[in-house]
């Protein structure tokens, strides 16, 4: 449920008056509000900054946005592009949220195999998804004491089932004939160093590609037989229309940024089965 700036006010009054007993806290996108909805239950009021609609990498957030985030207790930041932009605005004045870091261990991962670009996509491994859930529980543990045995209880939950889904995927990708899987904009680079794959991305930071790399690309797909492209839902790609053309390929979508983790990572999981087959 996205929270509008009102409805996060009168939230806010009710908590004040007693009739609300839910902490508000504000996460950047979908998936970790799903994460933390799994930890904290029915203790937390959950508002995602990135409104229906929109992508984290052009997103700006209005005026009104900030002042419903800056309501929250707790900002659960990940690394997407707007969060620079929204906590150095949100950041002045008295009010402001804990902003709390769960992705500063996690560096850039790589998408060509040569080139190294940040990658947020943290939420798209399991057990990265598992060290965003501990770091989060840990914070909730801090801010509200009075639920910290249920947070940890359902933190066990959840690790038990993303550990789970971490055996599930390395044994359905085990069989692959090749490592190598083609990707529009680099968003499953994380989940490819977890699991042995090579993410070659046609857009890496949404830059077109030359002819020379396109033709590199095209090359590399002929030599291992690859005949499924990879398009985030969110971007339309003429790079990848291009390459499906040339190489008589197939165009499949999937949506990174889709809420629930575990479902989205089985389908995307099936999905690189079916590319690297």
């Amino acid at each position: 449920m996205i929270v509008r700036a009102a409805s996060w006010c009168l939230l806010l009054s009710l908590i004040a008056n007693g009739a609300v007993a839910r902490m508000p806290v504000a996460v950047s996108i979908p998936p970790q509000k799903h994460l933390l909805e799994r930890i904290g239950a029915s203790h937390l009021e959950v508002l995602v900054a990135l409104e229906p609609g929109h992508v984290p990498e052009t997103w700006e957030p209005s005026a009104r946005r900030i002042a419903a985030l800056r309501s929250a207790r707790i900002y659960f930041r990940i690394g997407v592009p707007f969060e620079k932009r929204w906590i150095a605005r949100a950041e002045h004045g008295d009010g402001s949220p804990v902003v709390v870091d769960c992705c500063e261990t996690h560096g850039a991962a790589p998408d060509t195999g040569v080139e190294h670009v940040h990658d947020p996509h943290i939420w798209l491994d399991p057990m990265l998804a598992l060290d965003f859930a501990r770091v989060a529980a840990q914070a909730l543990v801090m801010e509200d004491p009075l639920h910290a045995a249920e947070y940890r209880e359902n933190l066990a939950v959840l690790e038990r089932e993303l550990q789970a889904l971490d055996g599930e995927i390395r044994a359905q990708l085990a069989g692959r004939r090749t490592p190598y899987f083609i990707v529009a904009h680099g968003s499953l680079g994380h989940l490819a160093a977890a699991y042995g794959l090579t993410q070659v991305a046609v857009e890496p930071g949404h830059r077109s590609p030359g002819p020379r790399a396109l033709a590199r690309i095209a090359d590399l797909a002929r030599r291992e037989r690859l005949d499924m492209l990879l398009v985030e839902n969110q971007f339309q790609s003429a790079s990848i229309a291009t390459l499906a053309r040339e190489l008589d390929a197939r165009v499949v979508k999937f949506d990174p940024l889709r809420e629930d983790v575990g479902a989205n990572l089985r389908e995307i999981a099936a999905m690189l089965a079916q590319a690297t087959k």
